[in-house]
């Protein structure tokens, strides 16, 4: 039990450090800015729009599935992520009390939602194209260190997205029936 409370006592330090050090450099705009680049809104949208593009405009079904594939795994994460938000129920760090515009589960702490997407993206680019994949971890990981740096997560909340992230991509690229979800086949049934 020591250990735990040392933790997490180490996470309430980087955490307060980083936001700090965010603000005291001026540059919080910047990373607020970074941190908004794994907003959902875009993510959950623009994949699915283009995998019905590929499939009834281009008629590509393998494009069209890769995209489908890609935003199914969104969707699971943000499931995932806010099913396990529910259950923990870790507060969000306390350093920044005026930044309290969560709703729902999304008021828990843990994981990070932002950074299981951001994850779950780099590790699906990877499957894609494993320099693609390198790239995108590099912009996963600033988008992690933003969470913390804006007092919106503690760093064990960053690991337990990029683990939550990483499994759902590893679990939808590794799938052996991809077309058991095939969202524009089963929306052409359903229309």
């Amino acid at each position: 039990m020591a250990l735990l409370r040392q933790l997490t006592l180490l996470d309430e330090e980087i955490s307060t450090k980083a936001f700090h050090h965010a603000n005291q450099k001026n540059y919080r705009k910047y990373v607020k800015l970074w941190a908004a680049t794994c907003d959902g809104v875009f993510w959950f949208t623009i994949p699915g729009f283009a995998s019905l593009y590929y499939y009834y405009v281009k008629h590509s079904l393998e494009v069209a599935q890769k995209y489908w594939d890609f935003w199914a795994g969104v969707v699971l994460t943000a499931l995932v992520a806010t099913t396990i938000k529910a259950l923990i129920k870790r507060p969000r760090p306390k350093v920044n009390p005026k930044d309290r515009i969560f709703i729902g589960p999304d008021i828990h702490s843990f994981p990070s939602g932002h950074s299981a997407r951001a994850f779950y993206i780099s590790t699906f680019a990877f499957f894609v194209n494993p320099l693609l994949g390198i790239l995108v971890f590099i912009w996963s990981v600033g988008v992690g260190y933003a969470r913390i740096a804006l007092g919106r997560h503690y760093p064990s909340d960053v690991i337990g997205g990029l683990i939550t992230g990483a499994i759902i991509a590893l679990l939808v690229n590794l799938t052996p029936l991809p077309t058991l979800w095939y969202g524009p086949y089963l929306f052409e049934k359903m229309f």
